[in-house]
């Protein structure tokens, strides 16, 4: 796949989550479900029914309202409208159970540490970092491109010099 054909899909699924009332992105800002989703992950969240949906049974892991804000865990049991549901990293079950009201919808798929961009960008020297690394893959672009290295620009061809004030030898002067 070619790298304009990946951009015009990324782009796509962007603007697809950001029109869809059904389907989020949320960014991970814990780490209470590590291995599986780390900090700075994204998950792709949508429905318990539907096209692309996952039901809600044991071991599915969803995103969901709480007290403490949105909470993304794994479903440990279900009881008819009651999930108790927990954290991989924790080992036991959370305190409280969620109502499938609650629930924002299933992790239907992660894209690892994207979210940390953003969080990058904005700490005190994130911005300089990225500029920086910007800026010397573009010196390595400039120094390593194909041509330099035998000394000729890539689509130019090289010329003899001529030196002004110096007949060149076997010339005729007429």
């Amino acid at each position: 796949m070619s790298l304009f054909a990946l951009g015009i899909v990324i782009l796509a699924g962007v603007v697809f989550l950001n029109i869809s009332s059904t389907y989020h992105a949320y960014v991970v800002t814990g780490h209470s479900m590590e291995p599986a989703i780390s900090k700075g992950d994204v998950v792709i969240v949508g429905p318990y029914s539907g096209l692309f949906s996952r039901p809600l049974a044991p071991g599915a892991i969803i995103s969901f309202q709480s007290s403490l804000g949105l909470v993304t865990h794994r479903v440990a049991a279900v009881n008819g409208q009651q999930l108790t549901t927990r954290g991989d990293a924790v080992g036991h079950d959370d305190p409280w159970t969620v109502s499938t009201d609650d629930v924002a919808g299933v992790v239907l798929a992660r894209i690892p540490k994207v979210g940390l961009v953003p969080e990058l960008l904005w700490a005190a020297h994130g911005l300089p970092v990225i500029i920086l690394a910007f800026v010397c893959v573009g010196l390595a672009i400039a120094v390593f491109s194909p041509g330099r290295l035998d000394g000729r620009r890539s689509g130019h061809e090289s010329r003899p010099v001529r030196h002004p004030g110096r007949i060149p030898a076997g010339s005729r002067l007429d």
